[in-house]
This record gives structure tokens, sequence and C-alpha cells, in this order.
């Protein structure tokens, strides 16, 4: 039975979540293959990463999906970076558990520029895309409430005023695909695709809410891996979204 949570009625958004490369298609891979997969932990569940490590370990020697119990779909944990501390937690099947960091998003610093461009790694999950900057704040702020309610402080995150404006928007549109074993619902619409933005009139508090954004993401569906993004500036040549690599 789902545990309630600390503040309102909702279930609570996941302690761990998996974020997959998102290909806009379905791929095959072969034996050998390697694919990188993103891990977020919030709160006290960081004090069990090492609980997380072994236990994707054996999940990958029993196998994922239907074919696991014919001995396919298996696959072995080969590296974990921590992505605050730069270090390996796990290489060359050796565990180093001085090389997990945390972060309290607190200390995070406001994004600097005057332009920037979200590319969504995974597709944005929400009733519409966000029209202008105000609206792609209130979803940022909304997803990190839920979070700070549930494995923060629980403190209040005023509202950010958003001066400024969309200047590109390139967007595609997706349906995914789904099983559900609480509802009928069996697929998302969602959105990829990158927008360039005019942050140069953004106050200090819509600047930290994007860095925010970085690790957070935005919009719903945070437990299925929707709506998480990178932001780069915007003198960058790639505009579009990130296709990680298959090897």
């Amino acid at each position: 039975m789902p545990r309630p949570s600390r503040r309102g009625h909702a279930q609570p958004p996941k302690p761990v979540i998996v974020v997959p490369p998102f290909f806009g298609r379905r791929i095959d891979l072969t034996v050998g293959g390697r694919i990188g997969v993103d891990v977020i932990i919030f709160g006290g569940y960081t004090r069990s990463f090492l609980q997380l490590l072994l236990g994707m370990i054996a999940f990958g020697q029993s196998g994922i999906g239907p074919d696991r119990h014919y001995g396919g779909n298996r696959f072995e944990v080969l590296s974990v970076k921590c992505l605050e501390s730069k270090g390996y937690v796990l290489e060359n099947s050796e565990i180093h558990s001085d090389s997990f960091a945390t972060r309290d998003v607190k200390d995070l610093d406001p994004l600097s520029g005057d332009e920037v461009i979200i590319s969504f790694k995974t597709p944005f999950t929400g009733a519409y895309m966000p029209s202008s900057l105000q609206d792609i704040i209130k979803l940022i702020r909304h997803r990190l409430i839920l979070f700070v309610n549930e494995y923060g402080s629980g403190e209040d995150i005023p509202p950010a005023d958003a001066e400024g404006s969309i200047t590109i928007r390139d967007m595609h549109r997706h349906i995914l695909r789904r099983r559900s074993s609480r509802s009928d619902k069996d697929f998302f619409r969602g959105w990829t695709g990158s927008i360039r933005i005019d942050i140069s009139k953004l106050s200090e508090r819509a600047r930290w809410l994007f860095s925010c954004a970085s690790i957070v993401g935005m919009g719903p569906d945070s437990a299925f891996g929707s709506g998480f993004i990178e932001l780069s500036p915007s003198d960058t040549s790639e505009t579009g979204m990130m296709h990680p690599k298959v090897l």
C-alpha cells in the first residue's frame, strides 16, 4: 500500500529516480552494447546509495522484462560516476564509497548569462508546452516544492518574478506507451526539443530556480524520468535535442 506523503494528500514523489536516455524511437541493443542512465537520489535516501548500487548490480544479473526468464536481457553495471564529486563510485568492479557526494539545492549558484537554451533530455509530459517564461518558472517551482516538502526541510519556496521571453522554440511531439497497474492510462503525450530564452532581466530567485531545474527537471511524471533538462548558453552551436550515444 502506498505510504502517505508528509504534506498534502497525493502519493509522494519517488526518492530515487532513474532518468533513461531518450532516443525518440525503439532501439535494440546488441550483445556488448552500452548505455548510460542518470540516477537522482533525494533526502535521507542518499545514505542508502550503496544498497541502491548493489541492487542495480543484482538487477542486472537477473535481467529485465519477460525475456529474463529465458536468460535474456541481462546487463552489467560497468561504472558509476558521481556528478557532484566527479569521482567514480564504481570502477573496475571496485566500490569507492568516499567518491559519493551530495549537495543541498539551497547552495546552488543562480544561473548566469543573458540567454539560455533548455534542451529536454527526456520528454516533457505536461498538458501543454509552456508558452511563456512565467509558465516555465511555475513548472520548475512546483516540482521543486514536491521534493522539498517530502525529502527536504519543507520550507516555503516563494514565487519568483519572471521578466523575459522565449525567443526560439523547436519542439517535437511524441506518443509514449506505458503500462500501469493503478490506472487504465497506457500512454503519455510528450515533447522534446529545445527552447531559447532571454533571461537578461531575470531575478536572482528565478535564476536560482533554473539552476535547480538542471537537477530536478520540470513538469509532471518525475517518477517516469520525464521532464529532465540540460541548460546551455545560447552561443553553443548545438540547440537541438542531445541524444546519448549507443556504443
